[in-house]
């Protein structure tokens, strides 16, 4: 067995961090307006094996390369973005906003004398209903629609492999969705099914589609199929009645 990567606990990695910083502030000094951890170790759900993902905001007009390095048994990768960058990135929305946004809420500090990344947590949250509704078509029509027809293929040639991680996938969507339209964001990909049911708001067929999910419950596929068109038709029932119409009835050009 190939010995890398190996475990490391947290007072080692809050060692290399320390290490990190003050080698990056010796070689960028004043170019550095703030470092940051985000990811597993700063929401304190690091593993032995987790790697470590900095933040680095530098001053406008001001640059610093991206990172991406094995130090072993570290894996590391560093972010540099100018303060308008960060400021930009934290403001975007998009169909992943629910699983992006925890970086940016709860990045650790640790360098950070202007106090920069306690400011910026509350810009993420500051998105309006029509921009959430854009995005919801938009994913409507790019993604979920697209994985519906898949599953309905997958049914009829009996690819059951194919239509279970299908399946899978399109109840991950759904919960972007979900999260998005309650403006709720999940700490982790990991935990975000298990999270989602207990969130208010939700489409018909969606909680069921997850237990089916959670529960490893692969013996059947026809069970799987039938819960996730009872979702698609939650999923359609709650758009209408969040006025999200993904539907043309002429042609756009």
């Amino acid at each position: 067995m190939f010995l890398l990567p190996q475990p490391t606990s947290r007072i080692e990695k809050d060692r290399f961090i320390d290490i990190v910083k003050e080698r990056l502030l010796k070689v960028y000094d004043e170019k550095i307006m703030a470092i940051g951890v985000y990811g597993s170790f700063a929401l304190d759900e690091d593993g032995p094996y987790s790697d470590i993902n900095f933040q680095v905001i530098v001053f406008d007009g001001q640059r610093i390369d991206d990172f991406q390095f094995i130090y072993p048994p570290f894996k590391v990768t560093i972010e540099a973005l100018q303060k308008q960058q960060y400021i930009t990135s934290a403001k975007e929305i998009n169909a992943d906003w629910s699983l992006n946004v925890a970086r940016f809420i709860h990045t650790m500090p640790i360098y950070d004398p202007i106090m920069f990344f306690s400011k910026m947590k509350s810009i993420p949250l500051q998105i309006s209903s029509y921009e959430i509704k854009d995005v919801m078509k938009e994913c409507m029509i790019e993604e979920l629609y697209v994985k519906m027809a898949k599953i309905r293929n997958l049914r009829l040639i009996q690819e059951e492999t194919s239509l279970l991680l299908n399946a899978v996938e399109f109840c991950e969507q759904s919960a972007k969705l979900i999260g998005l339209a309650n403006r709720y964001y999940f700490r982790s990909k990991t935990r975000m099914l298990e999270e989602s049911l207990g969130i208010a708001t939700k489409p018909h067929g969606y909680e069921q589609l997850v237990k089916l999910i959670l529960q490893r419950d692969w013996d059947n596929s026809e069970n799987i199929y039938k819960a996730c068109e009872h979702l698609w038709t939650g999923i359609n029932q709650w758009f209408n009645e969040l006025g999200i119409n993904y539907r043309s009835h002429s042609f756009p050009f």
